[in-house]
């Protein structure tokens, strides 16, 4: 892609839905990034989450993506402990998580890998670093509006969907207090002859 010209399309996906949709409209690449702590789990920050956390994740991922590169995000501690550690880690990415790349992030330490890279026919994908990286990558809860409480100076919400699921939530609540869900068409009603073997049918 980089060799034609053609920018590449990364996002998030943390579940098997939205892998489907991702993969359905052309996606490139769909990275299961550490992000799912904040976004999913809570967590103030990456750092709690684990390995063990994101494989399910990555299994559920590759459940719903057949065409885009799917790249597992790697944990803190998963590869600074050792190389063989590292190797191991990134091993079950790609044997129980299914995943077909990793992700390693580094601070000032790796600034000469990132340097290098720059200087040859890698492909570099930014995040808040501006148009001219080969491609761009975004948290998809912040491309959806997902997430209201804090959107990041680097994103685009190309939605609000966080309203319109509040807003078809509270109407849920509303019929089920009101009474007017379930209606008729949402019931399944049992045949006459199975509610006679079962002594249920209704005396007239």
């Amino acid at each position: 892609m980089k060799t034609h010209g053609q920018r590449i399309v990364m996002v998030t996906s943390y579940d098997y839905p939205t892998s489907i949709i991702a993969d359905d409209v052309g996606v490139d690449s769909i990275l299961v990034g550490d992000s799912y702590g904040m976004v999913v789990l809570g967590y103030d920050t990456t750092i709690p989450v684990t390995v063990e956390e994101l494989l399910p994740v990555c299994q559920a991922v590759r459940r719903g993506a057949s065409h885009s590169l799917l790249i597992g995000d790697m944990p803190f501690l998963s590869f600074q402990i050792s190389e063989e550690n590292a190797i191991r880690n990134a091993g079950r990415f790609i044997k129980e998580g299914r995943m077909e790349a990793v992700k390693i992030e580094g601070g000032r330490e790796m600034a000469h890998v990132a340097r290098a890279v720059s200087m040859v026919s890698i492909p570099t994908i930014g995040i808040g670093s501006g148009r001219y990286c080969d491609g761009q990558v975004l948290v998809l809860h912040d491309v959806l509006g997902l997430y209201p409480r804090f959107v990041p100076k680097f994103a685009k919400q190309y939605t609000d969907l966080a309203s319109t699921i509040r807003k078809a939530v509270a109407e849920y609540v509303s019929d089920v207090r009101q009474g007017t869900f379930p209606e008729e068409k949402h019931v399944f009603k049992m045949d006459h002859a199975e509610r006679d073997k079962l002594g249920l049918r209704q005396k007239s």
